[in-house]
């Protein structure tokens, strides 16, 4: 008898076990359900509320596009007749802020039409095996009058490395780099540009020792437009776009940039892929 009951007890415990279980596995199902209801509704909502910015976001990089396509012939038209102008009359002060003025609007366009292009990534994918520390030599070629005229030291360093991108993208990337390190020194400062591989990833990168970045601003120099020093800006001509552009370029490229800083010391800014 008590081998009976205890037998019977082993069959209660089981069913009481398996009814347990069905009932945990009906709630977690009911539950999941509940949960893809309260879900699909939300997505789709979510979804046709996106749409509206979505389309808006689309039509404003069109928008940037063409209007920059359209400005460029105009730009060229103004700055071509202020060279006639300067020939014929002389060189004043009213030319040379056509000049400067039309040279400064070309660049903006330019890297507007560039940051549009990396948005949709509409850039023509000419991808290369690409040596960085080339790139870094002619980039440095580039900017030494400039250097020169602000009495910087501008030099390459490092060695030899390969990344799979789009030369010209890379050249953008380097170049806005090195010109800001240029542009933001102080005179008698150094501008230096490395290249080489670490831990099995190529890098790029540029170290100066200008006016630095105060650190509430070091986070958003790569939003477009912003600046940490306005009147310098407008002073050197900058568009601030250029650490955007690296940005873009670093995301369309897979890298990573990061970017160490201390005012009245210098910036160093690098880019790994």
């Amino acid at each position: 008898d008590k081998d009976v009951m205890h037998i019977n007890g082993a069959f209660d415990f089981q069913r009481e076990l398996e009814s347990s279980i069905a009932l945990v596995s009906v709630s977690f199902f009911v539950g999941l359900g509940f949960v893809l209801l309260l879900i699909l509704p939300v997505y789709r909502f979510s979804k046709k509320a996106l749409e509206p910015v979505k389309t808006s976001m689309e039509k404003q990089k069109q928008f940037i596009t063409d209007a920059g396509h359209e400005l460029k012939t105009p730009l060229a038209i103004i700055s071509a007749d202020a060279d006639v102008l300067e020939i014929c009359e002389g060189e004043n002060e009213w030319l040379t802020s056509i000049k400067e003025q039309t040279q400064r609007l070309s660049v903006l366009v330019k890297n507007l039409v560039e940051l549009s292009k990396l948005d949709e990534n509409a850039v023509e994918l000419g991808r290369a095996d690409t040596d960085l520390y080339a790139i870094a030599q002619e980039v440095a070629c580039r900017l030494k009058i400039p250097a020169q005229q602000n009495s910087i030291v501008i030099s390459v360093q490092g060695s030899s490395a390969f990344v799979t991108g789009v030369p010209y993208i890379l050249d953008e990337m380097l170049y806005n780099l090195a010109d800001n390190a240029v542009k933001y020194n102080r005179p008698g400062g150094r501008v230096v540009i490395s290249t080489g591989t670490e831990g099995g990833h190529a890098y790029m990168q540029v170290s100066d020792t200008g006016i630095g970045i105060p650190a509430a601003d070091r986070e958003r120099v790569f939003e477009r437009f912003y600046r940490v020093d306005k009147s310098r800006s407008k002073q050197i001509g900058g568009t601030g776009l250029g650490l955007s552009i690296v940005k873009h370029g670093a995301m369309f490229h897979h890298a990573r940039v990061s970017l160490e800083s201390e005012p009245n010391k210098g910036t160093t800014v690098r880019v790994t892929f």
